[in-house]
C-alpha cells in the first residue's frame, strides 16, 4: 500500500470510528454536567457526608463503590425523597405486595433490599459480615417492612445495602478475575437494572442509554455504566494528584 493510499484508509477509518468515541464522550459524566451542573454538585456534597459510613463496610476501595451510586446520587432531590418517602410507606407498608418508590440517596427500592437480604441468609460469609441488615427479607409485618424503609434511607444501612450487593454480584456474575472497569460498569448496570438478570443479559442492557429515565425514555441520553466509570476515573485523578 502506498502513502496516498495509507493516508486515505486513516481517513476512512477515523470517520468511521468518530461517531463512535464521539457517542461514547457524549452519553457520559461530562456531557451529563454540562447539562445538568447544579446535579453533579449536590451529588458530591453527598458523597462528602457518606464517605465515613462507606469506607465502614467497604475500606479497600469506597470511591468504586459510590461510582456504582453516583448516577443515582445525582437523581437525589431531599423533597422529592420525603414525598417518595410517604408514598412507599403507604404502598409498601401497608400493601405488602407493592414494590414501592426508589428512595434514600442511593434510589434504592424497599424490593431491592429484600433481595439483598435474600442473598445475605444464604451465605454464611455474608451474614457475618452484615449482621446490620441480615433480616432474611422479611416482609411478613407492617413493622419490618416499615423498618426496611428507614434502613435504606439511613447514612449507615444503605451504605451496607450497597456493599453487599456487590459481594453478592461478583460472586454471581464471576468477576473475580475481570478488570476494574468491566467489574465496574457491569455492576452498575445491574444496580441499575437489577440483579435478577444473568451476566449474558446485563452486558446487552449495558449497552443502552437508560439514565436518566430507563431504556427507551427519550430523556435518557446517558450510560448509566458510562456514568458511573467516568465518576470512577475522576475519583481516581483527585486521589493521584
Amino acid at each position: 500500500m502506498n502513502v496516498k493510499k495509507f493516508a486515505i484508509f486513516l481517513l476512512a477509518l477515523a470517520v468511521l470510528c468518530l461517531p463512535i468515541f464521539c457517542e461514547e464522550a457524549e452519553n457520559g459524566l461530562e456531557s451529563y454536567i454540562r447539562q445538568n451542573p447544579d446535579h453533579y454538585k449536590n451529588a458530591l456534597s453527598l458523597y462528602e457526608k457518606l464517605l465515613s459510613s462507606m469506607e465502614e463496610f467497604c475500606p479497600s476501595d469506597s470511591d468504586f463503590t459510590f461510582a456504582i451510586v453516583f448516577p443515582e446520587m445525582m437523581r437525589y432531590s431531599f423533597l422529592r425523597d420525603e414525598l417518595e418517602t410517604f408514598v412507599t410507606r403507604i404502598l409498601y407498608t401497608e400493601g405488602p405486595e407493592s414494590e414501592g418508590c426508589s428512595i434514600g440517596h442511593f434510589q434504592m427500592k424497599p424490593i431491592f433490599a429484600e433481595e439483598v437480604e435474600l442473598a445475605i441468609a444464604k451465605d454464611s460469609e455474608l451474614k457475618s459480615k452484615y449482621k446490620i441488615i441480615d433480616f432474611a427479607g422479611d416482609r411478613s409485618t407492617r413493622k419490618l417492612r416499615w423498618q426496611r424503609i428507614k434502613r435504606i434511607r439511613e447514612a449507615k444501612t444503605e451504605c451496607a445495602y450497597i456493599c453487599a450487593f456487590i459481594d453478592i454480584c461478583k460472586k454471581k456474575f464471576s468477576l473475580q478475575k475481570e478488570s476494574t472497569e468491566r467489574s465496574l460498569r457491569i455492576l452498575a448496570t445491574a444496580y441499575n437494572a437489577g440483579f435478577a438478570w444473568n451476566r449474558a443479559q446485563i452486558e446487552l442492557i449495558e449497552k443502552q442509554n437508560s439514565y436518566p429515565s430507563g431504556i427507551g425514555n427519550e430523556q435518557s441520553q446517558w450510560n448509566y455504566g458510562q456514568i458511573a466509570f467516568d465518576f470512577y476515573k475522576t475519583s481516581l485523578y483527585e486521589r493521584t494528584k
